[in-house]
């Protein structure tokens, strides 16, 4: 890790977490995993970087950023490296920010595009790799907990974690959350899932 300034976390480490390096040259190296699973976010004051994983305590010093809101409402929740208060900002899961003396700046550690590559054109040869990647991250995740309560819609995404997950989970709920018009209600889909793995479902009104 220390040869590759933590690089090499991006393809030794997979998980929930942020890590805080110190540079060799010196100054700080804050990455974000590719999952995105803890938070990270920011504050610039002149010379120096306040992080936290709340951004209600970065917050607390400014104010609600107007424009920013806007935009977050425009662009459908959009992935940005803006919050809505004023001076703080996310840090991108795969994005390290680097912080020296004087200055800071940001580097992409990750991107989904190196792991597009596939070197077997075969489809069934691809497809079977896939799946078993999935279902390896899906069941170690599962394997974690006792008990497991997961949001379905009776789409692909949801069925594909509650499909491999009920296969370790000791206890797996399903929860479908249901709005008053039949666009937003779900239930006749989810309960299929729920059926075919052999769980209850949870509805909860929105």
């Amino acid at each position: 890790m220390a040869a590759s300034s933590g690089r090499s976390l991006v393809s030794d480490y997979w998980g929930g977490y942020v890590a805080i390096l110190a540079r060799p040259g010196g100054g700080l190296a804050i990455f974000r995993d590719p999952s995105g699973l803890l938070p990270v976010y920011y504050r610039a004051d002149g010379a120096g970087v306040t992080a936290s994983s709340d951004a209600a305590d970065l917050g607390r010093r400014g104010g609600v950023d107007y424009p920013a809101v806007a935009r977050f409402l425009a662009n459908g929740g959009a992935p940005s490296r803006e919050t809505c208060l004023e001076g703080v900002q996310v840090l991108l899961p795969g994005e390290c920010l680097i912080i020296t003396s004087g200055s800071r700046r940001l580097e992409s550690w990750w991107s989904p595009w190196d792991w597009t590559q596939v070197p077997n054109k075969r489809f069934e040869v691809a497809a079977g790799k896939l799946r078993a990647v999935a279902l390896d991250c899906i069941e170690s995740w599962a394997s974690c907990f006792d008990s497991i309560l997961i949001g379905v819609s009776g789409g692909l995404d949801s069925s594909i974690v509650a499909g491999a997950a009920s296969r370790h989970a000791a206890a797996l709920h399903c929860l479908t959350m249901i709005e008053d018009d039949a666009i937003g209600d779900e239930r006749r889909y989810a309960s299929i899932l729920a059926k075919a793995i052999g769980v209850p479902l949870l509805g909860s009104p929105l």
